[in-house]
């Protein structure tokens, strides 16, 4: 995933699609192995279900992309996204990110209120934007991207201030 360049170079493609090729391999020997050693008891641990999905969905994206040619590479970054979710198991051994993630779950409702009055006053000045600049011509700064013509330009345009991201 992390990997990815522009311009894209076919080699490292191919390197890539190799390397997947082989860790898809290694995912379902892992659990053909804990599925002949558990039997039934492999379902009872949600983690061995999560890797079942991960391995039942990496093993669709191979096959749909053999099979009938069809690139699905968003669909594929995803599933890999995935994969890293694994480490995740590693939170029992560990106390601290225990700790961590603890307070992190402690936290989400606030994050989410929070969040919630950020969109709230976003959706606001949208509103207000919209109103008062929507009729302005283009020039210098406001370009066909950049503007409160509507609600999306005007909210996307918001979120660039709000963010500092290129703007002037």
């Amino acid at each position: 995933m992390a990997m990815k360049s522009y311009p894209p170079n076919t080699q490292m493609d191919e390197i890539l699609n190799i390397l997947n090729l082989i860790f898809t391999g290694i995912f379902n020997f892992e659990y053909i192995l804990k599925q002949i050693a558990l039997g039934n008891l492999y379902f009872s641990d949600g983690w061995n279900v999560f890797d079942l999905i991960v391995v039942l969905a990496s093993d669709t994206g191979i096959i749909v992309e053999q099979a009938f040619g069809v690139s699905i590479g968003t669909a594929t970054t995803a599933i890999r996204t995935f994969r890293i979710l694994r480490i995740l198991r590693l939170i029992k051994k560990a106390k601290t990110l225990k700790l961590l993630i603890d307070t992190l779950i402690f936290i989400l409702p606030s994050l989410v209120s929070t969040g919630s009055l950020l969109f709230m006053g976003l959706f606001i000045f949208t509103a207000l934007g919209m109103n008062l600049f929507g009729t302005i011509r283009y020039w210098s700064y406001t370009t066909f991207g950049v503007n409160f013509s509507s609600f999306q330009y005007s909210f996307m345009l918001l979120m660039r201030c709000a963010s500092g991201d290129n703007w002037n």
